[in-house]
């Protein structure tokens, strides 16, 4: 077997990130050449979406994904994006404090991150996993 290494060095630990072929390694160093893209978020876009969609999210520069997560259509993600909240890693990593700040702070929709329970939504959408909510989005069914 052959294996395409990507090593990726923070402050105090050094990452090693192995993709079947070469071509998964360019895309996932594309992928996290935009801005905002974190390594973690580029391995659960591309564990999530397919290759094809990832490709035409970078050239259209769209990693704002954030429709997939119930409660958040094109306004609130406009929303979300002018407080700078791009991906589902952002808001998986919500505080309690966070989380009463933004549902506090999203003019029109106050208390919306509570009611659909965004966070929980977040940490399954960053890790990969999808919901039913999220599968109908990839299928064109919402917005």
């Amino acid at each position: 077997y052959t294996v395409s290494v990507d090593v990726r060095s923070g402050q105090s630990e050094h990452r090693l990130y192995g993709f079947a072929t070469e071509g998964e390694r360019h895309l996932f160093r594309q992928l996290i050449d935009v801005q905002g893209v974190s390594s973690t978020l580029g391995l659960a876009i591309l564990s999530a979406r397919k290759p094809d969609e990832v490709r035409s999210a970078i050239l259209a520069g769209d990693v704002a994904l954030l429709k997939g997560i119930k409660g958040i259509g094109p306004k609130l993600e406009k929303l979300c994006n002018d407080l700078g909240f791009y991906h589902f890693d952002q808001i998986a990593g919500w505080t309690a404090d966070e989380v009463a700040w933004v549902d506090e702070n999203l003019e029109g929709f106050k208390g919306r991150v509570t009611r659909d329970a965004w966070v929980a939504q977040a940490r399954l959408l960053a890790a990969g996993g999808e919901t039913e909510f999220s599968k109908k989005v990839d299928k064109g069914d919402v917005y």
